[in-house]
């Protein structure tokens, strides 16, 4: 159910028609989900970044590197939703298998147009209910090409960037992975994968991260309260 609601969102009538299931059956399965938060995706051409220190934390892993950002945002060649990892997460006891034995399934929406929207950064969407008329528009006109899932804890959250394509694909084996977006930059195709970590995981991921610290270019991580918790 997670995988198809990247491209579905919290839409009940359709989800129990393509389940088969009755509508109460899908809504009280989803409420028996931990912490379910579902973050729409709008159609996008560039990705911009806002860099205000007194909301973000920056460090650049090698000392000698410089990445400038123009201020209209860099290209997006491709976006990838993955959601997590729905197959390592215990949806009774809100746990997580850290043996990175499985891959991320990577979904590509379909743009319908190139505007100037950005994708929303935190969950903002926690009920079926929140599914309202104007969003369904949205979604119905192609506005709102996916929606990211989040289930259980969360408490970190750290976007990684590096201009090798490695990083991502090891990534893809983090149970926290939300999203990848190829940028094309002056410097080669930048890539930014999301990475939303409860606290009881994050210093095994740390470690993940410490291991490709030589392809590892920038980590940036919020710090504004009420979202997430600082972790530099």
């Amino acid at each position: 159910m997670i995988k198809l609601m990247r491209s579905i969102g919290p839409n009940l009538s359709l989800l129990a028609k393509v389940l088969r299931e009755s509508e109460e059956d899908v809504k009280k399965e989803l409420e028996g989900i931990k912490d379910l938060y579902f973050t729409p995706v709008f159609s996008f051409g560039s990705l911009g970044f806002n860099f205000d220190e007194k909301e973000c934390v920056r460090k650049s892993i090698r000392e000698d590197l410089c990445v400038s950002l123009s201020k209209e945002g860099l290209r997006v060649k491709e976006f990838l939703n993955y959601s997590g990892i729905p197959e390592a997460y215990d949806f009774a006891y809100d746990k997580w298998d850290l043996s990175f034995s499985v891959k991320a399934e990577g979904e590509r929406p379909h743009f319908q147009y190139e505007g100037d929207s950005e994708v929303i950064l935190y969950s903002s969407l926690k009920s079926t209910y929140s599914f309202n008329e104007i969003l369904k528009g949205f979604f119905n006109k192609g506005i709102v090409i996916s929606f990211i899932l989040d289930y259980g804890r969360r408490d970190y959250v750290i976007d990684v960037f590096s201009f090798n394509k490695v990083v991502r694909e090891r990534l893809e084996y983090v149970p926290f992975i939300r999203y990848s977006v190829t940028l094309e930059s002056d410097q080669g195709d930048m890539y930014l994968t999301e990475l939303m970590i409860p606290k009881d995981y994050l210093l095994i991921v740390l470690e993940v991260l410490k291991e490709m610290r030589e392809e590892v270019e920038i980590l940036f991580t919020k710090k504004k309260i009420p979202y997430f918790h600082g972790i530099i």
